[in-house]
């Protein structure tokens, strides 16, 4: 299908509104707010209140179009169907990690498959490697010389290390593949399954690795755009929900002695070799860890990355989606409340019509480089033949080619963000998905104490009823965030000029020039579909969603 051209896509950019519906959303406390459904044939759901059957009928309906299947190649499934750039090709762990609840239910095939493909990865010399710097010295985990996170795919299905890209600390993406790995092995030991070595050593070595870099260290967080050295919560609860599933694979191991003699046999090599110190057969030090850590996010829970630099983030929206009491005292009321304290000031700060910003306009000092950016990536006219005033600018730089500037690092960010605006940044559907499993899981939270003690506390009753309205704002803003058409079965056109299928999540809708020689741009289909991750959250938050309209209804 023909490309269209640069001011093909203004003149849709331009015109986009006519094609969407604005949703009104009426929130507990009688405030309205809007956002813009993308699909019409999903508006119609998303204008009244979601009653069981009218979601139910949402759900089904995205089902049967295809907003929840992925695509799998050698067991793990695409980032996008459709990439602008060639690095939306690479495979990320963290990506398909966050897949997995998806994967689990819709392609119970693909699941073991897949976290084997992963283990034997890292089972590979270059990553070996990589592992033995760490061991001998945890500051090497940075950039190239630490175990890297982004791979290759090469064309007999096994993945190989990205060199050229630079951010190699990524803590948060190895904390997830560790706590699927722990987790589904110990649920195969536990059906009297093998375990194949590669496997068992990745795992092994993962535990140790995380482990001796301590809490908190250097990374670039989520985004994997810049280091950031004071730690970022997000990473510490990653990190401690993976030494969590941990500790449960080694009571799991304890009535599987020839397995947990593989498993202690291979950590006693290493702990040999590298003088670290045992921890599958001591695991109280990791639940000393988990112990510290969790300390540690209640005292920054409002503070993502820990007074290094201020900076709100949708990571701290991915954060709350997790299972965490924030209480200290396990009283249910504060634990809330501090969820959707966190809740709030993610929305306040970067939550948008179309999506969530990844974070707002921030400084901070790295490497001797003092930056003030908003969010540069994807951001105005990114793809097309104009620059930031509507003028028509042949010679763009394209910082996501093959080049000197094809490298994720702090130059290549800093020169990307020259003359870009935090109005203008990309707006993201999968921290709106994350949103919605924030709010499910609180509001279940609330709704398991009154099935167990038959009644809720004045204040837990008001809680209820704001996560309630917040589940279902979330849920209305991420199936808004799905791709339409025209009415006439036309296809949308993408913030490149490329076409879209109705029916996918877009990784973000983009800003675009609506008038050229002006400052005037609209909010558009963003470059990369359809976001499998994406998807799959949008489909947790559905099923949890489902869940809450189900016990509420009784």
């Amino acid at each position: 299908m023909k490309k269209s051209t640069t001011l093909e896509v203004i003149n849709f950019a331009g015109n986009y509104s006519k094609n969407i519906v604005k949703i009104i959303h009426k929130t507990c406390g009688g405030k309205e707010v809007c956002f813009y459904a993308n699909n019409k044939q999903i508006a119609p759901f998303l204008a009244k209140d979601l009653n069981w059957e009218r979601f139910k009928k949402l759900f089904n309906l995205c089902n049967e179009k295809g907003v929840f299947d992925l695509r799998f190649c050698n067991h793990i499934p695409c980032v996008t169907f459709n990439a602008a750039a060639k690095h939306m090709t690479r495979k990320w762990p963290r990506d398909h990690m966050g897949m997995i609840i998806l994967v689990e239910d819709k392609y119970q095939k693909e699941l073991w498959e897949g976290l084997v493909e992963w283990a034997k990865t890292y089972n590979k010399p270059s990553e070996i490697r990589a592992f033995a710097r760490v061991f001998k010295n945890p500051q090497s985990a940075c950039y190239n010389k630490g175990v890297s996170h982004v791979f290759w795919q090469l064309a007999d299905g096994s993945l190989e290390r990205d060199n050229g890209w630079k951010m190699h600390q990524r803590i948060e993406s190895h904390g997830e593949l560790l706590r699927y790995l722990a987790k589904y092995s110990g649920k195969r030991i536990d059906n009297g399954q093998s375990m194949p070595n590669d496997m068992v050593q990745t795992i092994v070595r993962f535990v140790h690795y995380l482990y001796i870099q301590g809490i908190s260290p250097q990374s670039c967080g989520a985004w994997e755009e810049i280091p950031f050295n004071g730690g970022i919560n997000w990473d510490n609860a990653s990190v401690m929900k993976a030494f969590e599933e941990v500790v449960s694979l080694i009571e799991i191991l304890q009535k599987h002695p020839k397995i947990k003699q593989n498993f202690e046999d291979f950590e006693d090599t290493l702990c040999h070799k590298f003088k670290l110190n045992k921890l599958f057969a001591q695991p109280e030090k990791l639940r000393d860890f988990i112990g510290k850590s969790l300390k540690q996010i209640r005292h920054f829970y409002l503070d993502e990355f820990h007074g290094t630099t201020k900076r709100t983030d949708s990571s701290s929206a991915i954060l709350c989606a997790e299972d965490i009491d924030l209480s200290s005292s396990k009283k249910l009321s504060i634990d809330v409340s501090k969820h959707v304290k966190i809740l709030k000031r993610w929305e306040k700060n970067l939550v948008r019509e179309f999506g969530a910003l990844r974070y707002n306009n921030f400084s901070t000092t790295v490497d001797g480089h003092a930056i003030t950016s908003c969010d540069s990536y994807l951001n105005l006219n990114y793809y097309i033949l104009c620059d930031n005033k509507g003028r028509l600018c042949s010679r763009k730089e394209n910082f996501d080619g093959a080049g000197k500037n094809s490298d994720n690092d702090v130059t290549n960010f800093m020169a990307r963000g020259k003359n870009t605006a935090e109005k203008t940044s990309a707006q993201w559907g999968l921290p709106l998905s994350y949103a919605a499993i924030a709010y499910g899981k609180l509001t279940a939270k609330l709704l398991d104490k009154q099935d167990v003690t038959g009644k809720l506390t004045k204040q837990e009753k008001k809680l209820l009823d704001e996560c309630f309205n917040k589940n279902q704002e979330y849920i209305k803003r991420t199936y808004a965030n799905i791709s339409g058409c025209f009415e006439d079965g036309k296809k949308f056109l993408k913030a490149d000029g490329n076409t879209i299928e109705p029916f996918h999540k877009p990784e973000a809708y983009q800003a675009v020039t609506s008038e050229l020689n002006t400052k005037k741009f609209c909010f558009i289909p963003g470059v990369n579909d359809h976001l499998g991750w994406d998807a799959a959250k949008c489909y947790e938050a559905s099923k949890l969603f489902l869940q809450n309209l189900q016990r509420m209804r009784r």
